[in-house]
């Protein structure tokens, strides 16, 4: 290999052209960067046609003005996107939420059975303790409802807070510990040289005075981790870009999350080794809040009266200035070898401040979308306000003229000749026992139109009806049909039943489609960060996580639950069995432990998970059980002890059922 010849240009060797170490690196940033700008221009002309979307899907969830306002007219806004929102929620909640555990690791080996329970309890611990997984499912889905898609990312994170600590006075060797520790920063405190005297014997001293350091008043603060593992945000929809053709996050080529850091964010990550190159961002002419996108984030922000929380003077200091930064996610050939890898690039207008890989072993997008409900070869969803949207505006419509029609015939519409001497200020804003002077009671004529017949409530009690055939979310659901207290439980638990149909569906399309992708890479990243054991909180109870407990090959199941209207059912079934026991175990054909299991399913169906806190499972001796003398008649002759006692122990708990009588418990 030649050697560099001091006094020569770099990157000439003896007088050979040499590529300088960094140059292929920097060439391939330049590749990189113009793929990265051209797929991000690509993503943010789709954002743009969809904007005005967004913009009236929000504007109909809030019950804003729709467009067709007058003055001097009423101006309600029918809410139905609102309540078809806020009443399917708590349905969708009640699904994913009854269990205990939201989701269960399956082993797809035996030898990996006791680890998939490790799993499934480091899982649901940092879902619902670690990222308040009940508050991000509510948003989440609540996005998706109005909306039609809703984005969560799923990154690994490990967070610190500073403990702040004081010391009145350390010796040296105290002081010294504290100071090696790299979790320690100290923030003041004072050096203070002490004599210590040499010992005495008989007035003669032993040795010589020694000077020791004290230090005093030792001010400092400690960095504890406070969290360490997967880590979910909710990504504004104005925040998100995806490649164009994609009809999912599995197939598309790249992904987009547009974030706002400050510079002192910058350096500091940069000073961590995640970024490079800050300095060569030019701040002062840097990107920042002023994209189309902060102008839906504005006119949000406005519709609820507030301001926009960048709508601010310029920061004053620099480090405070905020600017716009794009991470993306996607496939690139890096160096035109003709195969794509996953790449993460980070990007600030012209300047690329990382460049890796994707850090992650499972080589996919960090995003999880959420449709309510999916379009075939399309990426976004259908939402509650595509769905009610249409009927919210009719109903808005109907609504204001018929409070528009009680103003006038409240108020009256007058015809009145202009030479008639009328008093208009009188007439225009009348008063009860109020005085209106004119000059000729024949230039005063009531023209206040006629009162709307009932066609207008027949149209909204149509329009209703139509809506909810469209969402499924009916009046029986909501408990607002008063009709429903004439019929029998038995038709409205049907009719509840057949509503349901379609809110089980959307909770089964989130649970297929968007949960279990997401506890799918909350696993593979534990895999993959995890290396130190530590111990967790699990219903009270100390769990130990070790690192090699997490290897091995599972499978994720989202516990969904069951609907209100099958529990009910479930209910009822349970109960019948329990009322008819004491008959079938005179026939021989049910034994105690049928009933246990009967009485435990029927608590479970109530909402209890542990049935042992009220039942207890029969003991060997008891009639119908395996060495308990009992034959397996019924209790006529030939009938053991045992087969009486358990019957008399039946009968009781049937007469213990609601709603048995007493025949059916004796």
């Amino acid at each position: 290999m030649a050697e560099k010849v001091e006094g020569l240009d770099a990157g000439f060797v003896n007088d050979e052209v040499v590529e300088e170490p960094e140059k292929k690196e920097r060439n391939n940033e330049d590749l990189i960067l113009r793929v990265v700008q051209n797929d991000i221009e690509a993503a943010k002309k789709n954002n743009r046609e969809k904007a005005p979307e967004w913009d009236e899907c929000y504007k109909l969830y809030r019950a804003r003005s729709i467009g067709t306002e007058r003055k001097g007219r009423s101006q309600v806004v029918s809410s139905d996107v609102q309540d078809s929102v806020e009443w399917i929620l708590p349905q969708m909640m009640r699904l994913f939420f009854s269990a205990e555990e939201i989701v269960k690791c399956v082993p797809v080996g035996a030898e990996d059975a006791q680890k998939s329970e490790i799993h499934t309890k480091l899982l649901n611990y940092q879902f619902l303790q670690g990222n308040k997984g009940f508050e991000k499912s509510y948003l989440w889905m609540k996005s998706a409802f109005i909306y039609g898609l809703s984005i969560l990312k799923v990154t690994w994170s490990e967070e610190f807070k500073e403990n702040p600590f004081e010391f009145a006075e350390l010796d040296e060797a105290s002081f010294l510990e504290l100071e090696a520790d790299p979790e320690v920063r100290l923030v003041e405190f004072q050096e203070v040289s002490q004599v210590l005297p040499a010992p005495e014997v008989l007035g003669i001293k032993w040795g010589q005075d020694q000077v020791a350091k004290v230090y005093r008043d030792v001010v400092g603060t400690r960095i504890v981790k406070i969290y360490e593992g997967p880590r979910l945000e909710l990504v504004p929809l104005e925040d998100f870009y995806v490649d164009p053709i994609a009809t999912s996050i599995e197939d598309a080529r790249f992904c987009c999350h547009r974030v706002f850091r400050t510079v002192d964010e910058l350096n500091r990550m940069q000073e961590a080794g995640i970024y490079h190159n800050v300095d060569k961002i030019q701040v002062e002419s840097a990107t920042g809040h002023t994209d189309e996108a902060d102008t839906r984030k504005l006119l949000r922000a406005s519709e609820d009266g507030k301001s926009a929380p960048w709508d601010l003077t310029e920061p004053i200091q620099k480090a405070r200035k905020e600017v716009e930064v794009w991470e993306y996610w996607g496939l690139i050939d890096p160096n035109e070898s003709g195969r794509l890898e996953p790449y993460l690039v980070v990007v600030v207008d012209d300047v690329i401040i990382r460049c890796e890989r994707n850090p992650y072993n499972h080589g996919d997008f960090p995003f999880v979308a959420l449709r309510p409900s999916m379009v075939p070869f399309q990426f976004d969803g259908v939402g509650m306000a595509h769905l009610v949207g249409e009927f919210q505006k009719a109903k808005t419509s109907i609504l204001r003229q018929m409070l528009d029609n009680l103003s006038f015939i409240n108020n009256q519409m007058w015809l009145v000749d202009r030479n008639a001497g009328v008093e208009m200020e009188s007439l225009i804003q009348p008063r009860p026992g109020g005085v209106v002077r004119t000059d000729d009671l024949r230039g005063v004529t009531n023209v206040t139109p006629q009162p709307l017949q009932g066609v207008s409530i027949q149209a909204l009690e149509f329009l209703q009806t139509q809506m909810e055939q469209r969402h499924g979310i009916t009046r029986y659901n909501q408990g607002l049909d008063a009709k429903s207290l004439n019929k029998t439980a038995t038709g409205i638990t049907s009719i509840m039943s057949a509503s349901q149909q379609r809110i089980e569906l959307v909770g089964r399309i989130f649970s297929e489609t968007g949960f279990k992708r997401l506890f799918q890479l909350m696993m593979s990243l534990n895999q993959q960060f995890i290396s130190q054991d530590f111990v967790i909180r699990v219903f009270n109870e100390p769990v130990e996580i070790k690192a090699d407990d997490l290897k091995g090959n599972f499978d994720v199941t989202v516990v969904v639950g069951a609907s209100v209207g099958k529990e009910e059912a479930e209910q009822q079934y349970m109960m019948t069995l329990l009322q008819m026991s004491p008959q079938l175990m005179g026939y021989g054909v049910m034994t105690p432990q049928n009933v246990y299991n009967i009485m435990s399913r029927f608590l479970e169906a109530l909402g209890k998970k542990d049935p042992s806190e009220f039942i207890a499972p029969p003991q060997p001796g008891m009639g119908g059980l395996p060495n308990g003398g009992a034959t397996s008649q019924g209790p006529g002759p030939g009938a053991g002890p045992g087969a009486a006692d358990g019957l008399s122990m039946l009968a009781a708990m049937g007469g213990a059922v609601p709603g048995a009588t007493p025949g059916e418990a004796g």
